[in-house]
This record gives C-alpha cells, sequence and structure tokens, in this order.
C-alpha cells in the first residue's frame, strides 16, 4: 500500500499531497469516495495551463484550490496569486481555512521553515520575516503565496506571479482582474485557474 501511495504521489503530485498529508479544517483526511469528480482535477491541475469551473456549494473545490495553491508553491517552487472577491473575504479566508493547515500539517509546516507553531486552543502563526503570519504574503517552500482581494486596485501591481486562481470569480472585480491576468506575463509557463 505504502509502495503504491508513494507512485501516486510521484506521478501525481497534488493528489498525491491530498492522500498522504492534506488534513482539512476539520483535521480530517480528503476522501473522495462523495467527490469522485474531484480526482480528475487532482490529477491534472498541476499539468494543465488552466482552467474556468462552476462549482455549488461545499463541493470541495475551494479544498482544491488551497492545496493546489500549496502545492505549487511549495513544492513546485512558483509563486502563486491566490484572488478572492473582497479584501475582508480574503482577510477571512486566510485566517480560517489557510493558515491552519499551515501549522497543523507536517508537511506543510516543514515548507514554512520551521516558523509555524500550533498551541492547545487551536492554530497560531509565529510573525517573523518570513511573513508567515502576514495574511497577504507567504513564503512557502521555494516558491510564495500572495492572497488578494478583487476589490483593491493596489493589490494587483508590482509582483509577478507563475499561477493565478480566482475563486468565486463571478462575485470578483473584473477591472482589477484584468490587471491580474498581467502579472502572469514573465512567467515561463503562466498557469490560470477561475473557479466560480
Amino acid at each position: 500500500h505504502a509502495a503504491m501511495m508513494g507512485a501516486i504521489a510521484d506521478e501525481y503530485p497534488l493528489l498525491g499531497l491530498a492522500l498522504l498529508h492534506h488534513r482539512n479544517t476539520r483535521g480530517k483526511p480528503i476522501s473522495f469516495a462523495s467527490m469522485p469528480y474531484l480526482v480528475e482535477p487532482y490529477r491534472d491541475f498541476p499539468r494543465i495551463d488552466g482552467a474556468d469551473g462552476v462549482k455549488a456549494v461545499q463541493t470541495g473545490w475551494s479544498e482544491l484550490m488551497v492545496m493546489f495553491a500549496l502545492e505549487r508553491a511549495g513544492w513546485a517552487g512558483r509563486h502563486v496569486a491566490y484572488v478572492c472577491q473582497k479584501s475582508r473575504a480574503r482577510d477571512d479566508f486566510v485566517k480560517t481555512r489557510v493558515d491552519p493547515c499551515l501549522v497543523r500539517v507536517d508537511a506543510y509546516r516543514d515548507r514554512l521553515g520551521g516558523n509555524a507553531r500550533t498551541t492547545d486552543d487551536g492554530a497560531e502563526l509565529a510573525s517573523d520575516e518570513s511573513g508567515v503570519a502576514n495574511v497577504r504574503v507567504k513564503k512557502f517552500g521555494t516558491g510564495s503565496l500572495r492572497f488578494l482581494g478583487s476589490n483593491v486596485v493596489d493589490e494587483f501591481v508590482e509582483f509577478s506571479c507563475d499561477v493565478l486562481i480566482v475563486d468565486e470569480h463571478d462575485h470578483c472585480d473584473e477591472k482589477n482582474l484584468d490587471l491580474a491576468r498581467d502579472r502572469l506575463r514573465e512567467s515561463p509557463s503562466p498557469q490560470l485557474f477561475r473557479i466560480g
């Protein structure tokens, strides 16, 4: 069983990350039993230039996109920009969905360079030069994570990214999304994913 899981992780890194390491915000492992439609995106997203998806609520897509951002930055060494509909929604999303995973999952914590710690009452991120506690920008592995609110034009300037993820695309400020796409121009192999 372990050899088979290792082979899956080597061939399909995002799927392997899901099966071997990831825990959701409730501390539970990923299960595809009730969501078999997600196996294909977990398998293929690291290998394709992008995708647009329409989703219903509570179907596992946001968890997929968080994991995809983490895999691209932490394992593939890419610079990832993750766009949420508004800056307030971005702050809540990072604090409730992303940061808890970063400190509770050993494989993620290792990519923070030992700057994360967990307390008895939940996740707490150390604040230091790595930007771990920063809601907007985090160094992760050899890559980086940047979280943006689509309603703040100033957040879409003066950075370059390799992967652009737009969550709740239909609720985002379209003018600023045009600026976001410009951030991919310098990447040798850009990836653009829009989910809504």
